[in-house]
């Protein structure tokens, strides 16, 4: 498993840990002679004397390092109370260029001149509306035009081709002479 946050390096797994136990019980790498994990108490004689090292001694003193690491680590975490230091910063960034925008329901907020709304601008809106009505209209009665011309086109049409059948069956009914 890829170490990859801080806190995996501070805390290592329990398979690391079985493996600095086998490691300082391995005499290949430089420990005192046990021949595996038992996983119980195993008394080990260490090469400088009679001192005699337990399997629980071993676990203890792991469990020790990894309370000291877990209080290294808690005092350094911030407090409940501060200020990440990026966020302080772009907060600084975010008032000195935001600028000054009043909130319309302040009490003392003051409509600017060019938002209010007068006699002038309205008489504007109202010949604009009054223009693309007209705009509107005259759209309406070019596109009424337009299907009037095209409905006298068809009813031309159709009397031609009403003309053309008539003369086709006079011509069948006469025996097929000209066609």
């Amino acid at each position: 498993m890829e170490k990859d946050t801080a806190l995996d390096e501070d805390f290592p797994l329990k398979e690391d840990e079985r493996r600095k136990l086998m490691c300082h019980n391995d005499p290949a790498v430089g420990g005192n002679g046990a021949t595996g994990w038992s996983g119980g108490p195993s008394t080990v004689q260490e090469t400088g004397g009679s001192k005699s090292v337990h399997g629980f001694e071993a676990r203890k003193r792991l469990r020790t390092e990894r309370k000291e690491r877990l209080a290294r680590w808690q005092s350094s975490k911030p407090g409940e109370d501060a200020d990440d230091p990026r966020d302080v910063v772009a907060i600084a960034f975010a008032q000195r260029n935001m600028g000054d925008y009043k909130l319309k329901t302040a009490a003392d907020y003051v409509v600017p001149e060019h938002q209010r709304v007068n006699a002038v601008k309205k008489l504007r809106q109202m010949a604009l509306l009054e223009e693309s009505l007209y705009a509107a209209r005259l759209r309406f009665n070019a596109k009424v035009l337009e299907l009037r011309e095209l409905k006298v086109q068809l009813i031309n049409e159709l009397h031609r081709d009403q003309e053309r059948l008539v003369e086709l069956r006079a011509a069948l009914a006469s025996g097929g002479e000209s066609v």
